[in-house]
């Protein structure tokens, strides 16, 4: 099989190419949610490219999956597919590792305002750093200084987002 990967906001999606099929395929997939969802995705967030595909819990037998359930993390599924009324007699396998860990807040990476108070992002429990990784937190009452970056994280469900928005204050 032929994997390909097709981002769709930040859950990753493989599409196989079904036509050159031979013998066991195995891919692990990273499902990582958008920033503002905060809830573990089902399977149905997991596409492959094929006809009628449906998705297992063994590599032969087991138990068809629904679509609503949420996907565990180091968990196996098998994919077939069906093709005129035929299923396919092998399924590839796919380990999900879903990573929780919010995004980056969004906004503008340039603003002229005041204070770190000031400052115009979208996220949730917004935390303002002056250093891209690690380093002190800021306060809101932070005065921007012209030119220099600011660098603000989220937090969702308790976890801090490991990415930070890069903010440049401008004249």
């Amino acid at each position: 099989m032929i994997f390909k990967q097709v981002p769709d906001r930040r859950i990753l999606h493989f599409l196989p190419d079904w036509s050159d099929a031979i013998g066991s395929n195995v891919l692990e997939i990273t499902v990582n949610q958008p920033a503002y969802a905060g809830t573990t995705p089902p399977v149905s967030s997991l596409w492959a490219n094929g006809t009628n595909i449906k998705w297992y819990s063994a590599a032969s037998g087991g138990v068809l999956i629904s679509g609503t359930e949420l996907l565990v993390n180091g968990q196996v599924y098998y994919a077939s597919q069906t093709v005129n009324g035929c299923e396919s007699p092998s399924r590839f396998k796919v380990t999900a590792v879903v990573d929780l860990t919010p995004s980056s807040p969004t906004g503008s990476q340039t603003q002229n305002v005041a204070t770190i108070a000031d400052l115009i992002v979208t996220g949730s429990m917004i935390r303002w750093y002056d250093v891209s990784s690690g380093g002190t937190t800021l306060p809101g009452s932070t005065v921007l200084e012209s030119g220099h970056h600011y660098y603000a994280t989220q937090t969702l469900n308790c976890l801090e987002s490991a990415s930070r928005l890069d903010v440049r204050k401008i004249p």
